[in-house]
C-alpha cells in the first residue's frame, strides 16, 4: 500500500526549521502536526508512486510488477483512516497540535477533533476522489508506551493480542472502537460481512528489530510466531492487505475476490 513518500515527516522540524527523519527521532515529536497543507501532503502520495514505479523499472529493465497498486491502495501515516465504499471513518485523535496524543496534557475528543486530525481527513478525501482506498486499522499491536524508553520492551503478549482480536471480530466491540476512536462512524459495517470475522492489525517493523529502540528480534520475535500459531489454531486465516481489501470492497485495484464466506471457524487476519 501506498504509505506516502516521506510518511509526513516534512512536517516533522525542530525550532530552527530543520525536518525529517532524522529530526524527528531526536526531538520524538513523530504525529504533531503531522498534517499541515491538504495539497502538498496529498501530492506525496502521488510523488511516491512515481518515484517507486521509476525505481522498479530502473531495477527490472522496465517491467512494472503486476500486483502493484500503489496507486489503488493506500494507508494514511500516523492516523487510523478509512475511504472504503464499505468504511469511512477518521481518527479524531491521533495526530495532534501541539504535544504527542501520550503526554498527559493532551487534550482532544470526538467533539473537538484537532487540527491536524481535520486536515488530514481533508487529505484522505483528495486521495479516495483520486481513485485510492485508504485503509486504517483494527487494532495496533504497538508498545504499550510510545514514550518508555525501550519503546518494542513494553509490546503485549501473544495471548493478549488474541483475546483483542477476538473481540474486536464482532460488532459490539467494533462500534465501540468506532466511538472511541473515531469522529465519522459507519455503525453499518460493524454489523456486516465485511467486518464479522475480520482484524485488521497495523504492527511496525523495528518492533521485531534488534537496535536502537530494543531488542525487538529476540524479545517480540517469539511474540509473533505465538501469536501466529495461536490464532490458526482457534481456526483463523493470515492474509494481505491486498487480499483483505478484496474481501471488503472487490476492488483493491486488481481482480475481484467472489469466493463464498468460508464455513466453521475460518476467520481472517
Amino acid at each position: 500500500a501506498n504509505h506516502s513518500w516521506n510518511h509526513m515527516l516534512h512536517n516533522c522540524c525542530n525550532d530552527e526549521g530543520e525536518c525529517g527523519a532524522v529530526v524527528c527521532n531526536q526531538i520524538g515529536m513523530w504525529n504533531v502536526r503531522a498534517y499541515q497543507n491538504v495539497d502538498k501532503d496529498t501530492e506525496l502520495f502521488h510523488f511516491n508512486s512515481k518515484a517507486l514505479r521509476q525505481l522498479i523499472k530502473t531495477q527490472t529493465h522496465g517491467t512494472i510488477a503486476p500486483n502493484d497498486k500503489l496507486h489503488a491502495m493506500g494507508r494514511m501515516p500516523y492516523t487510523n483512516t478509512y475511504r472504503l465504499d464499505s468504511q469511512n471513518s477518521d481518527c479524531a485523535c491521533c495526530t495532534t497540535d501541539d504535544v504527542p496524543p501520550w503526554d498527559p496534557s493532551f487534550d482532544c475528543s470526538l467533539e473537538k477533533p484537532t487540527f491536524s486530525a481535520i486536515l488530514s481527513a481533508l487529505v484522505a478525501d483528495e486521495l479516495k476522489s483520486s481513485g485510492m482506498d485508504l485503509y486504517g486499522w483494527d487494532l495496533e499491536w504497538g508498545p504499550e508506551n510510545w514514550g518508555d524508553d525501550c519503546p518494542s520492551c513494553t509490546l503485549t503478549t501473544a495471548e493478549n493480542l488474541a483475546d483483542q482480536v477476538i473481540e474486536l471480530s464482532t460488532a459490539d466491540a467494533c462500534k465501540d472502537q468506532f466511538e472511541a476512536h473515531s469522529y465519522q462512524r459507519n455503525y453499518a459495517f460493524c454489523d456486516s460481512a465485511a467486518h464479522l470475522g475480520k482484524v485488521n492489525i497495523l504492527t511496525h517493523d523495528f518492533l521485531f528489530e534488534d537496535g536502537p529502540r530494543g531488542q525487538g528480534a529476540t524479545t517480540n520475535l517469539p511474540k509473533l510466531r505465538d501469536f501466529i500459531l495461536l490464532m490458526k489454531s482457534k481456526g483463523f486465516e493470515f492474509k494481505t492487505l491486498d487480499q483483505y481489501g478484496e474481501m471488503l470492497t472487490g476492488n483493491p485495484g486488481s481482480k475481484s475476490s467472489k469466493s463464498s464466506p468460508k464455513s466453521g471457524k475460518n476467520r481472517k487476519l
